[in-house]
């Protein structure tokens, strides 16, 4: 059995992955040694970069960001480890990524549900549709800022944006 892989490179987010460049094929090296594993390529996350409001600022800091992938490419490719897959992107980047030479593969998520801190962003805010609803019932009006819902924090959360509300039978 072979497993085929992708390394996770940090360009900038520092959330998780191998940092760019020789870093990353001195993992690919160590990985080459064992059996059952076929290097396919890698994958990069500029999330750091999605929310910046200003469409050419988030392009600056995205190319950034991007210019990592591709060094880090070119020096595996040069060390005989060819990238048949370069993935990477996000629902506020994707119509930068997708653009960028050498990126074979999108990884826009949020498109999918939507977040509502999306309609913020320029470049991105009307292009989709949220498709995700919670329905859920005030429970209590404490005051005319604050209303009480029967839904946690786990299941809506401010992070990427309030959700919208709906009214229900007409009433508010």
């Amino acid at each position: 059995m072979v497993i085929n892989y992708l390394v996770d490179l940090n360009i900038g987010m520092n959330r998780c992955g191998v940092e760019s460049g020789e870093p990353t094929l001195k993992l690919v090296k160590k990985l080459d040694i064992l059996k059952g594993l076929n290097f396919l390529g890698i994958m990069a996350y500029e999330g750091h970069t999605v929310f910046i409001e200003s469409l050419e600022e988030r392009k600056k800091e995205t190319i950034k960001s991007l210019q990592k992938v591709s060094q880090t490419k070119q020096i595996l490719e040069q060390a005989g480890f060819p990238c048949q897959i370069v993935s990477s992107g996000g629902t506020g980047t994707y119509m930068i990524t997708g653009q960028y030479p050498d990126i074979t593969e999108i990884e826009g998520g949020s498109y999918l549900t939507m977040d509502t801190k999306y309609d913020t962003i320029e470049g991105v805010s009307g292009t989709f549709k949220i498709a995700l609803s919670l329905l859920a019932t005030v429970i209590s009006i404490p005051s005319d800022e604050r209303v009480i819902i029967d839904a946690g924090m786990k299941s809506i959360t401010k992070e990427f944006g309030m959700p919208l509300l709906k009214k229900s039978n007409g009433r508010s």
